[in-house]
């Protein structure tokens, strides 16, 4: 149990700051096998949300599906938090709107807001909505969009730079696929200095 959260601990941070660190393979490789070792149902979806997220940024589906497949019989479990299962649904759907399944991304964003919305899980509705626009923006719909950020706009914490990069990204996308030069100027400096100052690696190549 200790063992996973160190390892889990350290897969969070190189994400973010030191993507190519040497420990990595180490660290992917002893994360899957203490997945399915006799440890407590949301250390093990703790730790399944961290490397979903990593394979999401290294598009790496070797990894992901077969842990995908792993996970889905702990989510309906009754000693699942609603932290642990709101940030599954939604590190799930940005895999599926990265890997272009639109209707499968809305799907488990929709359980995702269902279970922030019952307990009060703010930030988790606000990257649901972001996410919700990229997959949106994907095919186009800007009207929707657009009237998803109305909605989680207010509730984004303005000293949260990640969360204010995904906003900002979000509004320059609708911008732009609406030949809005503008709009889309403006957001995406915003978009790419709020990027830089969360100091991780991957947001500021992304954003660029």
């Amino acid at each position: 149990s200790d063992e996973l959260f160190l390892w889990s601990s350290l897969l969070l941070a190189a994400r973010y700051r030191r993507p190519a660190h040497s420990l990595m393979p180490a660290c992917l490789s002893r994360i899957e096998q203490l997945i399915d070792s006799e440890t407590d149902v949301n250390q093990k979806t703790s730790a399944a949300i961290a490397l979903l997220n990593y394979c999401n940024v290294a598009a790496d589906l070797n990894r992901a599906l077969p842990l995908i497949r792993r996970i889905t019989s702990l989510i309906e479990s009754h000693d699942l938090s609603a932290l642990n299962q709101a940030y599954w649904w939604l590190t799930l759907g940005f895999h599926h709107h990265l890997n272009a399944k639109g209707p499968a991304c809305l799907e488990a964003l929709d359980r995702a807001d269902r279970i922030a919305a019952g307990h009060g899980l703010v930030r988790a509705q606000v990257m649901s909505g972001i996410f919700r626009v990229y997959c949106l923006t994907a095919v186009r719909d800007t009207d929707a969009a657009e009237a998803v950020i109305e909605t989680v706009a207010p509730l984004v914490d303005h000293a949260r730079p990640m969360d204010m990069a995904s906003l900002h990204l979000a509004r320059y996308t609708i911008g732009f696929l609406r030949s809005n030069a503008g709009t889309a100027s403006h957001y995406a400096r915003l978009g790419m200095a709020a990027a830089l100052q969360t100091g991780s690696h991957s947001h500021s190549v992304i954003w660029r």
